[in-house]
This record gives C-alpha cells, sequence and structure tokens, in this order.
C-alpha cells in the first residue's frame, strides 16, 4: 500500500484493531482516527509517515497498543498519550521526534502501561522520574536519544522494571553536530548524559536487564553491591567509571 492514510477511516467507529504496518504509507496521521473510539490497536508502523503525532490520540480511551515505530515522524510526543488508561504498550522508536519527555507519563493515569519503547529518537531534556512510575510498567527503552542530567534519584521506586535501557545517551549519532561537514567528521555532541550509577537499581527485585553503556557515568560501583537474584544481563560500558569491579560483580554467574 502507498499514499496517505484515508481520513475517512475515522467514521469507522465500530473497529476495533487497525494494521497498516509494513507498507509505503506517506503523509501524516490524520486526526481524524481519533473517532474510532472503539479502537484497541492501532498500528502505522515501519511506513513513511511524517508529521506530529496527532493530540488526538489522547481521546482513544480504549486503546492498548500504540505501534507508530519505524516512520519519519517529527516533532514532541503529545502529552494527551499520558491519559489513557488502558494503553499497555507504546511503541515510537525509529522516528525523528523531539521535546522533552515533560507530562507524558502519569502513573495515576496510566494504570495499564507494560512497556514504553522510545529509542532512535532526538528526545532531549531530562529524565523524568514519573517516567519510571507507572504502577505495572515493567520494560523502559529510550536508547541513542539526547537526553541530559543524570538519572533521576527516584528511579528505583520504579519496582516492578524488569527491563531498563538507556544505552548511548551521550553518544548518540542524532546528537552529534558536525563542526565542518563538508570537510571533517569530527563532531560536538549536543547531550551530556551522566551521573553516578544508583546502587539501587541492582537490587530491584525484578530488573533482568541494565543496559547503561555508552553515556558519560562517573564515580566507582559500591564494594559491597548487592545484586538481585533475577539479574543476568549487565551492559555498563564506554562511560568513566573508576576504581574496582567489586567482588559481586566479577564472581557473578552472568549471561552477559
Amino acid at each position: 500500500l502507498h499514499g496517505p492514510v484515508p481520513h475517512g477511516l475515522g467514521s469507522l467507529t465500530a473497529l476495533t484493531e487497525l494494521y497498516l504496518y509494513n507498507n509505503a504509507l506517506t503523509g501524516r496521521i490524520p486526526p481524524q482516527v481519533a473517532a474510532m473510539t472503539e479502537l484497541v490497536l492501532l498500528d502505522v508502523s515501519s511506513n513513511l509517515l511524517s508529521g506530529r503525532i496527532p493530540d488526538a490520540v489522547g481521546d482513544m480511551k480504549q486503546l492498548q497498543f500504540l505501534h507508530l515505530m519505524d516512520n519519519c515522524l517529527t516533532g514532541s510526543i503529545p502529552r494527551s498519550v499520558s491519559q489513557l488508561p488502558s494503553m499497555s504498550e507504546l511503541f515510537l522508536q525509529s522516528n525523528q521526534l523531539s521535546g522533552d519527555l515533560t507530562g507524558v507519563f502519569n502513573a495515576t493515569a496510566q494504570q495499564s502501561l507494560l512497556i514504553a519503547q522510545l529509542s532512535y529518537n532526538h528526545l532531549t531534556g531530562t529524565l523524568p522520574v514519573e517516567a519510571f512510575l507507572p504502577p505495572q510498567l515493567n520494560t523502559f527503552v529510550a536508547v541513542s536519544n539526547c537526553f541530559t542530567g543524570s538519572l533521576p534519584e527516584d528511579i528505583c521506586l520504579g519496582e516492578q522494571l524488569l527491563t531498563l535501557a538507556l544505552d548511548g545517551l551521550r553518544s548518540a549519532s542524532n546528537c552529534r553536530h558536525l563542526l565542518v561537514p563538508a570537510i571533517s567528521t569530527a563532531y560536538a555532541l549536543s547531550s551530556a548524559f551522566g551521573g553516578t550509577v544508583p546502587s539501587c537499581l541492582f537490587t530491584l527485585p525484578a530488573l533482568n536487564t541494565l543496559h547503561l553503556s555508552g553515556n558519560a557515568l562517573t564515580g566507582t560501583l559500591p564494594r559491597d553491591v548487592q545484586i538481585n537474584n533475577a539479574l543476568i544481563d549487565l551492559s555498563l560500558s564506554h562511560n568513566i567509571l573508576e576504581g574496582r569491579i567489586p567482588e559481586n560483580i566479577q564472581n557473578r554467574n552472568w549471561y552477559n
């Protein structure tokens, strides 16, 4: 399929699932899709869609699966997604989304959110602690963005997390500005994500995957760091950590 997404889809008010993935659809996502108030699944991933995500998606209160990945979408993530009480999967990776995450997450309203996938965009600002607090959230992945600051102190309040992946928030190619584009590949980074690794991450009871590589994390790892039984996949490479590797990390039988 090619061409734009028809505005007339909004008249299909009884539709519950709309699969249009892996085509060559172009143009914008029409705001009229929000008139499909019974829609549970919207999947327009792997197309050539551009423009902003319509703010009207916040009116789709039955929506559980919002799959918009692998397109050319721009602009910020609409704050209205924070008011989708049924949404369990928010897949926005591999677009050109920008702006910060202020107001995108709401633990009170997003009671069903399980997975937030935001990787390979141009998102900026600091990581708000609200992003990790929806009560059922088990996967938060925002690899290769342009965030600044450090991990929020209260990140470990998300005790239900299974996977936390924040690799490349300093080294992402989309955060680089070539100094002399026509002559040299030398670049300056527009982001600086650093700070220390909160030791409480190692004790989150359900966490099995922790990826924080390619950043500017500093400091040392606590000598007597306690590690939960579930954690089997750890990546802290390409940072500025120093000191000794704690024995609990050296002697553990890691998967990775």
